[in-house]
């Protein structure tokens, strides 16, 4: 949603386009999106297209990028989105990918926010997107981790 490159204008408008036209006829409740990975990317131009969304936004962590850059990027983006945006997607695997040692260690203030978890398996070292049990990741810490923040949302986890 954040490239500024003139040849994903149409595309990017193409996805906005189909999400309003059929999200009630799929049921969507929420658009995930990502902090801006591509070179082209820029938070402002995310800011711009992710309101024309009539979803919902859930904004996902995403790997090696640090609690301190995820959350500048999360409650920045929320005092823009304000309502729209119903929370943090929180990405087990690249919690896990991105620090290992200390992944179960959330901040409170994202811990607060979370609406959605994905959970799939991976390594230490590849976003692997691996069903459960096939990848390294303790997935059954960060299901306890879950019960113990008292969090009873919607899980998503990928199987084979």
């Amino acid at each position: 949603m954040g490239s500024e490159g003139k040849e994903n204008k149409p595309k990017i408008q193409r996805i906005i386009d189909f999400i309003n036209d059929h999200q009630k006829k799929l049921n969507m409740r929420f658009t995930l999106s990502h902090p801006p990975e591509a070179p082209d990317s820029s938070f402002e131009k995310m800011m711009e297209k992710l309101p024309e969304i009539e979803t919902l936004i859930v904004l996902e962590n995403i790997p090696w990028q640090t609690d301190e850059e995820f959350m500048e990027f999360y409650f920045r983006a929320k005092d823009h989105l304000g309502k729209q945006l119903a929370g943090h997607c929180i990405d087990a695997a690249h919690r896990y990918l991105t620090g290992w040692q200390n992944w179960l260690e959330v901040p409170k203030e994202l811990e607060k926010e979370i609406v959605y978890v994905h959970l799939q398996d991976g390594t230490k070292e590849e976003d692997a997107h691996y069903p459960l049990g096939q990848g390294e990741m303790p997935f059954r810490e960060f299901l306890y981790y879950l019960k113990e923040i008292k969090y009873t949302g919607c899980k998503v986890n990928q199987t084979s």
